[in-house]
């Protein structure tokens, strides 16, 4: 099996409202944190998978590099 990196990353997502609001002060990006295995990264996304086998990605999520504010290498035995 290949030897892929587990991630920790911490990036803001667009959020919406629903309702009335006198201001906009209750609309707020979401702060979001996943974690999961490179799959690819390049100068404008990084792409995160939350699972692999036998050098496959399965449900792979595709973060803007904008938008990421930290990011750490988790430590996993595979």
């Amino acid at each position: 099996m290949t030897q892929t990196k587990l991630l920790l990353i911490e990036w803001i997502d667009a959020a919406t409202t629903t309702g009335w609001f006198p201001n906009a002060d209750e609309a707020n990006p979401a702060y979001v944190w996943s974690v999961g295995f490179l799959a690819e990264e390049n100068n404008k996304f990084i792409k995160i998978a939350q699972s692999i086998s036998g050098g496959d990605f399965g449900d792979i999520t595709v973060i803007p590099l904008d938008s990421v504010q930290k990011r750490r290498v988790l430590k996993a035995k595979l």
